[in-house]
């Protein structure tokens, strides 16, 4: 039905006359020892409370009078106002009273528009205020609103009661949530600490002795991107020493991070571990493993991970310190994978891209706001023949034997030239691996110092003449090579091991599946290998010594042409140059991984010529166009 609003304001400014006239009134209503006259027809029409006294035929509604308790006789004038003129009169004096008032006279237009005014009202200093009166309104809307805005107020409301109070479930959406605005994963990972450990009866709990507060002038923001970085964890790549003793020394030798949190000792740790109150350890403390899991550990200094693995309360749990292992193996491994522990958040000045190129043009394809942004050409190398590899999110390309180069800031540079042609150029444990099989040998190129190099560094295994595909596998690099019969047709895919450490090569079992044009993705625990022809791998370690692959189904029957493929907030983003027809589908997988629950396939509307890397890049360089 479309409103004439002429009509509209004609009825309610002869509504309006009635209220200042009182005309026609038929009902009293008592409040705070005052009658005030109204007119059934309003209070039935916008108050499901009157509406129900008058249908159920109440001694009071066949009195004509009813008397109203917890309600202050201004309040009800206001609203009895708003209802017969249409007026605005919420302030941010009685928005609270109206809103409880409205709630108990159930009158549902007053109900939204005091709910309107608590959200554009809302700031840090009146949102706990706010957040009280929405659970005794029941407001779901509101609830929500606040918890966005503490999301994106998240380092300005940590320390108020309202933020330690949250129940274990909002708390854990709380920090698992991309919307968390936060300059540091440290201050998510201290806040955790101090959440498990906070009491009511003892607010506020000062005995988490915050690590960054401690050095909160010299707070480390995990970028990978910064070269400091990855020259301080150099010494660190092929140490055999124990995870805390490379994690001590990672935080000693990073200069950004605050001495009192470098010089801090296994011993140290433990004494700012915060004293968990016996009433709130059972449940708080069960939902310790879940919260460090739920927040961005890749991302958070190499400091504050050591300040947490020295915790009593982190050791005394396996799978947390695991996680932090990860995350310290990810600092120091530099493969760029995009894990869940290492998405940027919303309010990160990093975001996540997908690097490639096209005929003529360098593309960079924002998973967040899914635009596509162009890359500068790098001068010397034509874009169609290019080829991209990430090493501590710095984005290198290369074409064939030329040189290798790197974008710095929003420009390429010349790094070092390659020996050979190298079809396959891997980065494994912040190194490049050149292998080629033409000339049967492996090289070793040192990312930080172009100069120095390992050629060779091994020999291929006899039998591998072609490498169809090539991972970064652990500590170990895993090759794939296509075994051909007399009339070219594949037999089957032979498969070795290099443990890099032993420089030895151990022969895996074939599989009977080709290789060729194969991509490879991961999430937190798995890598995966996607075939063309839709058919998804986990690469699994039974023993330290035995791998094996499981295929989880095929997901789509015609040949695909894949380039690349992540998996970013729970999807699996698969790139290359496709049609719509059958589309993959993640049903068919026996068992789908839990990292992800949907598939997309990504297609730019020239060709990609290149492979598709994964990098986080500054949103400053790629700014979205005017609207």
């Amino acid at each position: 039905m479309v409103m004439d609003k002429e009509v509209c304001f004609g009825i309610v400014e002869s509504i309006e006359s009635l209220w200042e006239r009182r005309e026609l009134v038929d009902f009293t209503v008592q409040v705070e020892n005052h009658e005030i006259k109204c007119h059934r027809f309003i209070l039935g029409a916008c108050s499901k409370f009157f509406s129900a006294m008058f249908r159920s035929g109440m001694k009071d509604s066949q009195n004509d009078f009813a008397v109203i308790e917890h309600v202050s006789r201004d309040i009800f004038v206001d609203i009895l106002r708003a209802l017969y003129t249409g007026s605005d009169v919420l302030t941010q004096d009685n928005v609270i009273a109206v809103w409880h008032a409205s709630n108990l006279l159930q009158i549902d237009v007053m109900i939204r528009q005091c709910e309107n005014k608590v959200v554009q009202w809302l700031t840090v200093e009146n949102f706990e205020n706010m957040s009280i009166n929405a659970k005794l309104s029941d407001s779901k809307r509101v609830l929500e609103t606040i918890f966005d805005f503490m999301l994106a107020n998240f380092e300005k409301v940590r320390d108020t009661q309202t933020f330690l109070e949250m129940s274990p479930g909002r708390f854990l959406d709380f920090i698992e949530s991309y919307k968390l605005v936060v300059g540091s994963e440290d201050l998510v990972l201290e806040s955790i600490l101090k959440w498990i450990e906070y009491s009511p009866e003892g607010f506020p709990n000062s005995s988490v002795t915050s690590f960054v507060a401690k050095s909160s002038s010299e707070m480390v923001v995990a970028n990978f991107t910064t070269e400091t970085s990855s020259k301080n964890t150099e010494n660190e790549l092929n140490a055999s020493t124990s995870f805390e003793t490379k994690i001590l020394k990672t935080c000693v030798s990073n200069s950004s991070v605050g001495d009192s949190a470098s010089d801090t000792s296994k011993a140290d740790a433990k004494s700012v571990v915060p004293h968990i109150k016996q009433e709130n350890k059972p449940k708080r403390l069960d939902m310790l493993t879940d919260l460090i899991k739920a927040a961005r550990t890749c991302l958070a200094s190499p400091g504050c991970l050591q300040w947490l693995y020295g915790n009593p309360l982190c050791e005394s749990l396996p799978e947390v310190k695991d996680v932090l292992f990860k995350a310290s193996m990810y600092h120091c491994s530099g493969q760029g994978h995009l894990l869940r522990a290492s998405s940027h958040r919303i309010g990160s000045e990093l975001e996540h891209f997908a690097v490639f190129s096209t005929h003529k043009e360098i593309k960079a394809y924002s998973m967040e706001r899914d635009e596509v942004f162009q890359i500068p050409l790098c001068g010397a190398l034509s874009a169609h023949s290019m080829r991209f590899l990430i090493s501590e999110n710095d984005i290198y390309t290369f074409r064939g034997n030329s040189s290798i180069y790197i974008l710095r800031g929003y420009t390429w540079q010349t790094m070092f030239s390659l020996n050979n042609n190298a079809p396959n150029l891997i980065n494994h444990d912040n190194f490049f691996w050149e292998l080629n099989g033409q000339y049967g040998k492996i090289n070793k190129f040192n990312l930080r110092n172009a100069n120095e190099t390992v050629s060779p560094f091994v020999d291929l295994p006899a039998n591998v003449e072609r490498v169809d595909l090539c991972l970064s596998w652990n500590k170990r690099i895993l090759l794939f090579s296509n075994e051909y019969n007399n009339t070219n047709q594949i037999n089957e895919t032979i498969v070795h091991s290099l443990d890099v450490s032993l420089k030895t090569w151990t022969k895996l079992e074939n599989m009977n599946e080709s290789m060729a044009w194969a991509k490879s993705f991961r999430d937190d625990t798995t890598t995966y290998i996607l075939q063309t022809t839709g058919e998804v791998w986990a690469v699994l370690e039974r023993t330290p010594d035995v791998i094996t692959f499981e295929c989880l189904g095929k997901m789509w029957v015609k040949p695909k042409s894949i380039l690349g493929a992540v998996i970013y907030e729970r999807e699996l983003i698969i790139f290359g140059n496709n049609d719509t027809n059958d589309l993959p589908d993640i049903t068919k997988l026996s068992c789908p991984p839990d990292s992800f629950t949907k598939i997309r396939c990504y297609s730019y509307s020239d060709n990609i010529y290149s492979n598709v890397v994964f990098a986080a890049l500054p949103k400053k360089y790629y700014p979205s166009p005017s609207k």
